[in-house]
Order: structure tokens, then sequence, then C-alpha cells
């Protein structure tokens, strides 16, 4: 769920989003393969999220034009503006 009102707030998508982008922001690349994306991201975390919650993450930045997918299956993440 993206907002929650009965849960813990650091659980929504929208605190996730927030985390990973201060992570990404000192990634030394902008284009991962999912499952090393996946697990570099969920290292950083006391909680470990889902590998579903963590492609909605992914879903929403695409949503946004801030990742995209590469022609051999890498996840670009473009938010910024990285090579």
């Amino acid at each position: 769920m993206i907002v929650q009102s009965n849960e813990n707030p650091l659980n929504s998508l929208y605190y996730l989003v927030f985390l990973f982008l201060q992570w990404l922001k000192y990634a030394d690349k902008s284009t991962f393969d999912l499952d090393d994306l996946y697990n570099s991201f969920n290292a950083t975390l006391d909680k470990k999220i889902s590998f579903g919650k963590f492609l909605l993450l992914i879903d929403w930045l695409h949503i946004n034009d801030s990742a995209s997918i590469q022609d051999n299956g890498d996840i670009k993440i473009d938010v910024f503006n990285k090579n």
C-alpha cells in the first residue's frame, strides 16, 4: 500500500523511495542488475523489504521517468543525472 493510515509510516512506499534516493545519491553508478540493486539496497536497511515492495519502488520511479529498463535487462536510475 502506498499510503498507510493504520501502520508504521516507515513501512510506506513514500518513505522507502526516500531511503532509496538517499542511498542512490552515494552509489557509484546509475545502471544496475535488478537482483544486485535489490540486494545492495536491502543490505542498508534495518528491516528488509520484500522483492514485491522493492518492485513497487522501482515502478514508482519508472512512472516518474526516473527509471528505465535497458536492452540488456539492467535498470537505469536517472534521478541525479549520473553517467
